[in-house]
């Protein structure tokens, strides 16, 4: 009878144990669905900040010549 009862109590800890085993197999496969998705929004990002650097190196251009051209302006109207 005790060893009919440590076989039970054996089976039960097993049973158990299997159930963590696909609670972690779970967490595991969403874990790397999450990494997955965070990665491409990373190179989302990435692309995003990009085209603004982009957008900023031709406003800059833009400021620069419109700086350039009221210069060359009143210098040209001081000479006269």
């Amino acid at each position: 009878m005790q060893v009919n009862e440590a076989f039970k109590d054996l089976a039960q800890i097993v049973e158990d144990q299997g159930s963590s085993l696909e609670q972690i197999e779970t967490s595991v496969g969403d874990a790397h669905g999450h990494t997955e998705k965070g990665v491409a929004l990373l190179q989302q990002a990435a692309g995003y900040q990009k085209k603004y650097r982009k957008w900023m190196l031709i406003m800059l251009l833009i400021l620069v010549m419109i700086a350039s051209g009221i210069t060359a302006y009143f210098l040209i109207k001081a000479k006269q």
